[in-house]
Order: C-alpha cells, then structure tokens, then sequence
C-alpha cells in the first residue's frame, strides 16, 4: 500500500486545482499519478519475482 500512497497525493492534488480552475496543472497532476502508479506496479512485480526466482 505504501507504494500507492504518492498516486493517491497526486490524484488529490488534482482533484484540488481542478476545483479551483487549474485544469492544465491538474492534467499534469494526474500525469504524474499514473507514472507513480506504472512505477508502483513494475516495483511491484520485481520482488515477486524476486520471491519466486529461487525456487525456481
């Protein structure tokens, strides 16, 4: 859960200038939370497959 933490911030800030008529930055925010997001999975999946290695 850790990992998904800095998407949630990102996704919040969003959320927060696009109320207040930010909409470019928001886009750039979401952006961001995605490429956190892409980052969190493929860390993700690298200790799996760590784990799984030596059994293997």
């Amino acid at each position: 859960m850790r990992y998904h933490l800095p998407t949630l911030a990102f996704f919040a800030a969003a959320a927060i200038l696009y109320y207040f008529g930010l909409r470019e930055d928001a886009g750039l925010m979401l952006l961001a939370g995605g490429v956190a997001e892409l980052l969190a999975w493929k860390r993700l999946f690298k200790r799996r497959d760590a784990v799984q290695a030596p059994g293997r």
